[in-house]
């Protein structure tokens, strides 16, 4: 008899393990910001009202029923919320805010958060402060910080200001979500491990209008930004004013008028960008991006 529920127990678990991991290989077939995440949870219901953005029968669903709005689905260690914030649902956002999601909840799987995601939105047919003013209007942190991920244990430290100033979206300078951050409060001389700042990161990604407005609210520019001689025989010390001179933008370009006006201030703070050198590389690539006109280009970048 005592064998025989020995091998019932046993045979119960397997079953209960085979369970699991079909739902663990069926959560693989979905993307990060898919609501069937949530398959299998208590709050599986929300999630479909969420997708659809039902309002009316979200806020009935949220008032009428008790659950925990933190629980996260297996696969990302994902809240709802953070769905919602990374798909850009700003009226499914509202809704979860004011049932009191937490806005700095931070996953697992890559550190990340929905303070995070929200700087990280980049809708060309959308307003991209909306969410990140509703997080922060509801307790988000301007400051949140990336925590370390059991993704690789290596993913860079980023604040939601570092990520915003670094948007890849050409079409979609940050400036207007750098100024909801900063006046909400976001360190602008914040440094990474890695010794990256929001000024840094706008200018590598040549949004130059960016720069000049952290520049005007007190962004160090003086900062050491590397140190190349630790690592090549001829490198020096890098700052500020030589990541510019490595700046290739075309010359009629909104983005070379706002370049100079970052030169400018820097002029008028006593470090001049004409002065420096043009690095032999730079003058190579300049010669292969506009071999008619090198010189003029060369003389005026």
């Amino acid at each position: 008899m005592f064998k025989r529920l020995i091998v019932y127990g046993l045979i119960i678990l397997l079953g209960l393990g085979l369970t699991s991991c079909d739902l663990f290989w069926e959560d693989r077939h979905y993307s990060q910001v898919d609501y069937r995440l949530f398959k299998n949870t208590a709050v599986w219901p929300l999630a479909k009202l969420l997708d659809a953005e039902e309002m009316d029968e979200i806020r009935d669903f949220i008032r009428k029923n008790t659950f925990d709005l933190e629980t996260i689905e297996r696969r990302y260690g994902q809240t709802l919320l953070m769905i919602s914030v990374q798909k850009g649902q700003v009226k499914a956002t509202q809704a979860l805010l004011e049932a009191g999601a937490n806005p700095n909840a931070h996953t697992a799987y890559n550190g990340s958060s929905p303070m995070l995601e929200a700087a990280r939105l980049q809708n060309p047919e959308a307003d991209n402060t909306v969410i990140l003013k509703l997080l922060l209007a509801h307790k988000g942190n301007p400051n949140d910080e990336t925590l370390v991920s059991i993704q690789d244990g290596t993913i860079e430290k980023e604040t939601p200001l570092l990520i915003a100033c670094g948007d890849v979206t050409q079409t979609l300078h940050p400036v207007e979500k750098a100024k909801v951050l900063v006046e909400a409060g976001a360190e602008i001389n914040y440094v990474n491990p890695n010794s990256k700042t929001p000024l840094l990161r706008a200018i590598e990604f040549n949004h130059f209008d960016t720069a000049l407005y952290l520049l005007e609210h007190g962004a160090d520019y003086k900062r050491l930004v590397a140190d190349r001689s630790q690592y090549m025989e001829s490198g020096q010390k890098v700052y500020l004013v030589h990541i510019l001179r490595e700046k290739i933008v075309p010359m009629e370009s909104i983005q070379y008028r706002q370049k100079m006006q970052v030169v400018d201030f820097l002029s008028q703070k006593g470090i001049h960008y004409r002065n420096e050198p043009v690095p032999p590389a730079i003058q190579e690539k300049i010669k292969l991006l506009y071999p008619a006109h090198y010189q003029d280009y060369l003389n005026r970048y």
